[in-house]
């Protein structure tokens, strides 16, 4: 059982895109074959051509536009979150809008209560809610040493809607899955998110 404090699964309006690589043969493992069949779905551009030089990842330098090197990732696949989401859940029971208040356990199971005032028990609780972790907090009673640690490192995020075909074309051949460029104090990702389906195309 799934316990998910989101309304539904596109309650996050903003995407964000993940490469599939070292996890791939692990997903091959453990997803049924239906959901595998589905991966396809989640992929930012499902037209390519899938060869070495479209499996790899490109590192420019920021300021001269020179090649660095290119690190060969063969099987990858860079796909959208939210989409990817929506192809795990397939099967799956999920509960939505459950927004975890409080946990207690016994030697026998451990009770979830929620902030509508239902309860779950279960043999154990695995928290998937990242870095700002209700079940951590809730386990550590709000000590702060079981807070995450900074690391320093800031990442910023701009995404740019280009609905010309004549505008995404140059992005496309640059490299048509992601590349890297690094400057001088600064680290660069350049890629495309979504690609329409071939039908649906200009």
């Amino acid at each position: 059982m799934i316990l998910e404090s989101e309304k539904h699964v596109d309650a996050r309006p903003r995407d964000w895109t993940i490469v599939l690589h070292w996890a791939l043969p692990t997903f091959s493992k453990l997803l049924p074959n239906a959901v595998l069949a589905n991966l396809d779905k989640a992929i930012c551009n499902p037209r390519l051509d899938f060869t070495p030089d479209v499996e790899c990842l490109p590192c420019f330098n920021g300021i001269t536009g020179d090649l660095i090197f290119k690190s060969p990732m063969p099987g990858s696949r860079r796909v959208s979150r939210q989409r990817l989401r929506q192809v795990l859940l397939e099967g799956l029971d999920v509960q939505w809008d459950k927004m975890l208040v409080d946990i207690s356990s016994t030697t026998e199971h451990v009770t979830l209560t929620f902030a509508d005032n239902s309860t779950v028990q279960a043999d154990f609780v695995l928290g998937a809610d990242g870095s700002s972790s209700t079940v951590r907090s809730l386990l550590f009673h709000g000590d702060p040493r079981a807070n995450v640690v900074p690391s320093g490192y800031y990442i910023a995020t701009v995404i740019i809607r280009h609905d010309e075909a004549a505008k995404v074309e140059p992005v496309h051949n640059f490299h048509p899955v992601a590349t890297v460029m690094m400057g001088t104090c600064s680290v660069v990702g350049l890629g495309s998110m979504f690609s329409l389906p071939l039908h649906l195309s200009t």
